[in-house]
């Protein structure tokens, strides 16, 4: 959406920051989750230029039929908190790792081909690929569907837990230190 308003030229600048706290929704003793997922925040800053470049093209899309596969069974309007529902953990992440990876491969694949086409680009075009770092797996595999070798991609899953949005500007930055001197295109 940034770049879009910087393409219209209602603005030169844009700051995008992602940010989430979700280790209060971890129950640490669940191994399913609370190795997956902690809390995170970065930014990153578009502006108008002259240059080629830029934000080539975006897919977004939103997919409810796998709800339950990861979700927060108990609070807000429809599960308010009571003495119940924090005793029996429903305040508490739960996830089918199984059937998440399943959709989270998938997408990721179908996802990329569609940003690639909409920029009349083929994978031979990139130079490298900042994926969400859900987990390695997810990533390597995403990578076979694509036919895609491992170093096109930048992970930084290692260090981190999961995170869903915060996680993004520190691969990029981390993508410069890693891939110094490194032509980019």
């Amino acid at each position: 959406m940034a770049a879009q308003a910087i393409r219209g030229g209602s603005i030169k600048n844009a700051l995008i920051v992602g940010t989430e706290t979700l280790s209060r929704f971890i129950n640490w003793k669940d191994r399913n989750t609370c190795i997956l997922f902690g809390d995170g925040a970065g930014a990153f800053v578009l502006q108008a230029s002259d240059k080629p470049g830029g934000v080539l093209s975006a897919v977004m899309h939103s997919d409810g039929s796998g709800a339950d596969l990861l979700t927060l069974p108990g609070g807000g309007a429809r599960h308010p908190a009571t003495e119940t529902t924090i005793h029996e953990g429903k305040h508490y992440v739960y996830m089918d790792g199984k059937e998440v990876f399943r959709f989270a491969t998938r997408v990721m694949g179908q996802a990329t081909q569609e940003s690639l086409q909409l920029a009349g680009l083929t994978t031979n075009d990139v130079q490298w690929i900042i994926p969400h770092q859900a987990n390695y797996r997810i990533i390597e595999t995403a990578a076979k569907y694509l036919k895609m070798p491992m170093e096109k991609f930048v992970v930084n899953v290692g260090p981190l837990r999961q995170h869903l949005h915060g996680v993004h500007p520190d691969c990029r930055r981390g993508s410069h230190r890693r891939r110094e001197g490194q032509k980019r295109r």
